[in-house]
């Protein structure tokens, strides 16, 4: 069943802005998986525009799958054999109209195939004969930001538009599942705000169906959902799942995580910083304390479902690898409201 699109509006004025220009313009659209970006790009991308969804397969393939996309709006330009990116776009934009948007999601893949792209895309950015607008998409929230953010990246300072997408405010959830205040409460406390996950809940007569079906039974759609959001951001998970678990059951100070996990606070700053700048973890000061003296710092989850998480699923991964679902529920709800409480 599928959610209204919410609260959005502010990222769509943008974006069609962009679309307005007379010049050729590159717009980024990142943020975590499941958020809305890609139902985003389809509220704003219209007729005339291309849209593609990349994946992990080689090249070659890739190449030929845009130009079918392509072959949609423009007949037969599938039918010539592309050699490179180069020679594709060089005929894309011989043969598209002006103002045309060419949409690439998941662009991270294309990279991770194609390391010289982004080069590519800013010589084509700079291109003065360029008449094709492009956005760029992707759920590695590492690469996109790089990619426009670092200055030693060759697309740094060419985004006419850096759209981060962002989990939804927890008032949104209220609308989306026609729930009373105290329940609308009680489902952020699991769900968070990301739209997929209430798009999944919304099938199920009760919270107590959703969780356990969803969440932990082991086959459950969103059972091992933290470490496919990790892996789109880190070599391995491991540490961050480490971090993560700590920080959920009450470890929040640096020297307390450094002590359980036998290592040197010193050698936590990175990954912390790291998890912080995905929108995980928060880091709490004290009034008054500088950022870069203070040791009073606490670190805490910022996503209500890692938490919810990394409390229960976790913690019981025995029992609900015995498909002892109802006695780990039944176990939950003994301490659930310190989880809706935070």
């Amino acid at each position: 069943m599928r959610l209204p699109f919410l609260n959005r509006e502010k990222e769509i004025v943008r974006l069609k802005r962009m679309l307005k220009s007379q010049e050729a313009a590159l717009g980024v659209v990142y943020g975590r998986r499941r958020c809305g970006k890609s139902t985003l790009l389809q509220h704003i991308v219209r007729p005339r525009d291309i849209y593609y969804v990349a994946d992990q397969r080689d090249t070659a393939l890739q190449i030929q799958g845009l130009a079918a996309e392509v072959a949609r709006k423009v007949p037969g330009f599938d039918q010539v054999d592309y050699p490179s990116w180069e020679a594709l776009w060089q005929t894309l934009k011989a043969r598209v109209a002006s103002g045309t948007c060419l949409v690439i999601d998941e662009f991270p893949y294309l990279v991770q195939a194609s390391p010289e792209l982004p080069s590519l895309v800013q010589r084509w950015v700079d291109d003065r004969d360029n008449k094709i607008h492009l956005i760029l998409c992707g759920s590695s929230q590492r690469m996109m930001q790089g990619l426009v953010l670092d200055e030693s990246e060759p697309l740094y300072g060419r985004a006419r538009e850096i759209v981060k997408i962002q989990p939804l405010e927890p008032a949104w959830i209220q609308e989306a599942l026609d729930l009373g205040p105290v329940e609308a409460v009680e489902a952020y406390a699991v769900w968070g705000g990301v739209p997929r996950y209430w798009e999944l809940a919304r099938v199920f007569a009760t919270q107590e169906e959703g969780v356990k079906e969803l969440v932990l039974d082991r086959n459950g759609v969103l059972h091992e959902e933290p470490s496919r959001l990790l892996l789109d951001d880190m070599r391995s998970a491991t540490q961050a799942q480490s971090l993560l678990e700590l920080i959920a059951n009450g470890c929040h100070r640096l020297s307390e995580i450094a002590g359980r996990l036998g290592k040197r606070a010193t050698d936590l700053s990175r990954p912390l910083a790291q998890l912080i700048s995905l929108g995980y973890v928060r880091r709490e000061l004290p009034f008054g304390e500088s950022l870069k003296s203070t040791k009073k710092s606490l670190y805490k989850l910022d996503d209500p479902f890692l938490m919810f998480w990394y409390r229960y699923v976790q913690k019981y991964r025995s029992l609900l690898a015995r498909d002892l679902v109802d006695e780990v529920y039944r176990e939950m709800m003994d301490t659930f409201s310190h989880q809706v409480g935070a």
